[in-house]
């Protein structure tokens, strides 16, 4: 927890920037202008798990700082008050760290081309679409999320699959997101979402919990684990056992929550 204090400076100054109304301004003729209700930021720390794959490959656990950016499209054009509820979010997410597990040549003495790396990255682009309900007091919506996700740990990289460019795995788990306000400002709710890829090449689950820190402020304290069942290519070109790609991230969520 210690190493998410350096984010903090920088998350404050994206919630205060998230949460102003805006002043009249009169933007130019080339000139694109975003609202920042309409976007939202968070930071943590990802642990990462690749496991029930060869005996002959170790399994490897990494640690990596986490950044994600959220935008809305269709739910900011909408009424977030009304009963019948369209929520959607386009997002790009990121984790970079190292592998601190054994790892293939481990034991060679450093500069040998045989040794694998230790660098791990991960990336996820993709489109959450929710419909239900949702009054004063709680909300309950059903939805899909479609997203395309690369890993590359040490010499090992998530094999691509159907949808993914030949590059990206691919998948579109259905999701439920559950609301609950106990009290106090309208966006002072606690929220729950599960997924779960009942079809599709790709087997994948997940859950993610956020929870609200100060009833008129938009900073969300939120935990998220999630599994995916993948082959994994070595140095990108020969495809390798099966195994299970597994994160645990917690952080901190900046901006609106409708």
């Amino acid at each position: 927890m210690r190493r998410l204090l350096f984010l903090l400076p920088v998350l404050m100054s994206m919630g205060s920037f998230s949460q102003k109304t805006g002043s009249v301004y009169s933007p130019g003729p080339y000139e694109i202008v975003v609202d920042p209700r309409s976007l939202r930021g968070e930071a943590g720390w990802s642990w990462m798990k690749i496991h029930d794959i060869d005996d002959t490959i170790p399994r490897r656990t990494a640690e990596c700082l986490h950044l994600k950016v959220e935008f809305k499209m269709l739910s900011f054009l909408m009424d977030k008050y009304s009963e019948f509820v369209v929520w959607d979010a386009g997002y790009l997410g990121m984790q970079m760290g190292t592998i601190n597990s054994a790892t293939v040549g481990s034991q060679l003495p450093k500069g040998d081309i045989s040794r694998e790396g230790k660098f791990t990255v991960s990336t996820q682009f993709g489109y959450d679409l929710y419909m239900g309900y949702r009054n004063k007091y709680w909300g309950l919506l059903a939805g899909v999320r479609p997203q395309w996700t690369s890993a590359f740990t040490g010499d090992f990289s998530l094999s691509p699959s159907a949808g993914g460019f030949d590059l990206l795995r691919f998948s579109y788990p259905l999701a439920l997101r559950a609301e609950w306000r106990p009290f106090a400002h309208f966006e002072y709710r606690i929220i729950a979402v599960a997924w779960n890829s009942f079809f599709g090449e790709t087997d994948g689950s997940g859950i993610h919990l956020e929870l609200p820190t100060f009833p008129s402020k938009r900073y969300w304290l939120f935990a998220e684990y999630g599994i995916q069942k993948s082959t994994w290519d070595y140095l990108s070109t020969e495809q390798g056992p099966l195994g299970s790609f597994r994160t645990f991230t917690v952080g901190l969520r900046v901006g609106s929550l409708m």
